[in-house]
């Protein structure tokens, strides 16, 4: 193990491309993220899904001005209550929340609609281990850190009333936001808005 230290140390300076290595890769699976992650609410307002607020593209660059914005603001209010080991958690137990229920979809769809074409099934088992996995990850967060666990679990049900209030037949908060929509799209010199 020293002798690869010492040789690699030698020949490429191991230290600092191995470091400048990690940054750049860093870099960029955080840039392709922030591309991906960014048209993610831009979608959601062409389903009509969020506020066409979101959906607003500008006409020079063709990005989503608007989505990006509530992109930053969302991961600086994950950020802001203090250390990583918060937003860990939040990840961490929110996402195997969803995930145990993705896996639980399986098992019901495969009972409720048996006659459904499916180019490729699992085994029922598969789903089931992984039920079993999530409600240990999602019982551990909650053991370990009851409170914090409560409180992302009530800040994510603020999308209940987005679900009511864009998503639902009346769109009853379609009237307030297409005159901020409006707004900003002369503000950005938005081209469109979805």
């Amino acid at each position: 193990k020293q002798w690869y230290q010492r040789r690699v140390r030698g020949v490429f300076f191991g230290r600092y491309f191995f470091a400048a290595s990690v940054a750049l890769s860093t870099f960029g699976a955080l840039l392709s993220m922030i591309l991906a992650f960014s048209r993610l609410p831009h979608v959601g307002t062409m389903e009509h899904m969020l506020p066409s607020v979101l959906g607003l593209v500008s006409r020079e660059s063709k990005t989503p001005v608007t989505s990006l914005m509530f992109l930053g603001f969302t991961s600086m209010c994950c950020v802001w209550p203090g250390n990583i080991t918060d937003l860990i958690i939040y990840v961490g137990f929110l996402s195997w929340i969803f995930w145990g229920m993705c896996f639980a979809a399986v098992i019901v769809l495969r009972i409720k609609r048996p006659e459904m074409e499916r180019p490729f099934q699992v085994p029922l088992v598969i789903p089931v281990i992984a039920i079993l996995t999530s409600l240990y990850l999602i019982l551990g967060s909650i053991y370990a850190a009851p409170l914090k666990s409560g409180i992302w679990v009530l800040a994510s049900l603020i999308a209940v009333p987005v679900y009511y209030g864009y998503v639902d037949k009346e769109r009853s908060c379609d009237r307030w936001s297409s005159a901020l929509t409006q707004r900003l799209l002369a503000y950005f010199d938005a081209g469109t808005a979805a």
